[in-house]
């Protein structure tokens, strides 16, 4: 996905884009070190099991509400992959904020359009979307883009697990 002629890299939050990912750094370990490759593909196909069923219990959520405000490009994969409608909110960095006419436009269209979400990354600026929150019906969820945080074996499902929690917390009121 491109914005703005810019690349957008975070493509492991589309679930089908990761396991692809996954296959792919198994088969470079195997071209690399062909000595351990029944221990690659044991690992590979375990792990990629484990992902199966991760993405069955995504494809088996129906959202109701549908549109959300992101202020995070990196979840753009995972909404566009549970057919989500999306405001992007597009800002110059963690730490810019935004116009008072950018503001006001998105509060009006929030309001109009009834939606009640606004997705941050966890470490993201919260200024302009607490000013949004407050002139709407929106209610402000942290979602985990997997930039951060710990490495053990199974974060990225962990991680994907509770984001789809949150969101099926928020979306199906």
């Amino acid at each position: 996905m491109h914005e703005d002629d810019e690349e957008n890299g975070h493509i492991w939050l589309n679930i089908d884009n990761y396991i692809t990912q996954v296959q792919t750094i198994s088969e470079g370990l195997c071209t690399l070190d062909s000595k351990n490759v029944d221990i690659y593909r044991k690992n590979t196909d375990e792990y990629i099991k484990k992902l199966e069923k991760l993405k069955e219990e995504y494809d088996s959520f129906e959202f109701t509400n549908k549109t959300v405000i992101s202020f995070n490009e990196a979840f753009e994969y995972l909404l566009d992959y549970l057919n989500i409608e999306t405001i992007e909110i597009k800002t110059e960095g963690e730490e810019s904020t935004m116009s008072a006419k950018t503001l006001s436009e998105i509060i009006d269209k929030a309001n109009e359009e009834n939606i009640t979400t606004i997705l941050l990354d966890k470490n993201d600026n919260t200024r302009d979307a607490k000013i949004i929150e407050n002139e709407t019906n929106c209610t402000i969820q942290n979602l985990n883009s997997g930039l951060y945080g710990n490495f053990e074996k199974d974060a990225y499902i962990n991680q994907m697990h509770e984001n789809l929690q949150k969101l099926q917390a928020l979306l199906n009121k």
